[in-house]
């Protein structure tokens, strides 16, 4: 299944998942053990162009995750849900569901997950106006996670999409102007 999401072949990647889900039931495995299969079956479905498919999915895996109160699956659901609204250009919906997720992860810190998340926030935040300071807020959160975890490529990224957005609109992306100062 790996191998076939990593060479692009999505219902190949798809036959499989629901082939290990039923191997799993099957078995008498539980219902989170097949949620968390059932999980990866999102991207496939949204790669074949079957939204309505991967948001089922992902509200019947929510259910199941919320129900053996499974922090991370739960913040890894709404993440995909975000995903899947951006793709609709859902924007709020989008940015409601990531900032879930980001919340949800710190409960149960996988830092690696954090910095996609703080990364994947800030691009729902990006306005075309360019006014708020907050995508630029969790872009640094972001690279200050990677240094903080050690990860320089994944460092070396983020530092390049802040350089990136000050190149593209160093004026438009800009703080409130300070105070005057006292007279």
């Amino acid at each position: 299944r790996h191998s076939a999401l990593n060479l692009g072949r999505w219902q190949q990647a798809l036959d499989l998942a629901n082939e290990i889900a039923n191997v799993e039931r099957r078995r008498g495995a539980s219902a989170h053990e097949t949620a968390r299969t059932r999980f990866g079956s999102y991207g496939p479905l949204l790669a074949l162009g079957r939204p309505a498919d991967a948001e089922q999915v992902l509200r019947e895996c929510q259910e199941v995750f919320e129900t053996v109160n499974d922090i991370t699956m739960l913040a890894k659901v709404f993440s995909a849900r975000a995903d899947l609204e951006g793709g609709r250009d859902h924007r709020q919906d989008a940015l409601a569901l990531q900032r879930t997720a980001l919340r949800l992860h710190y409960v149960s810190p996988e830092p690696r997950s954090v910095v996609g998340l703080h990364h994947n926030l800030a691009n729902y935040l990006v306005h075309p106006a360019g006014t708020s300071a907050e995508p630029r807020a969790h872009r640094l959160a972001a690279a200050l996670l990677c240094h903080v975890i050690a990860a320089p490529h994944t460092l070396t990224q983020a530092l390049l999409a802040r350089a990136t957005e000050l190149r593209l609109a160093p004026h438009g992306l800009s703080s409130p102007a300070p105070p005057a100062p006292p007279s």
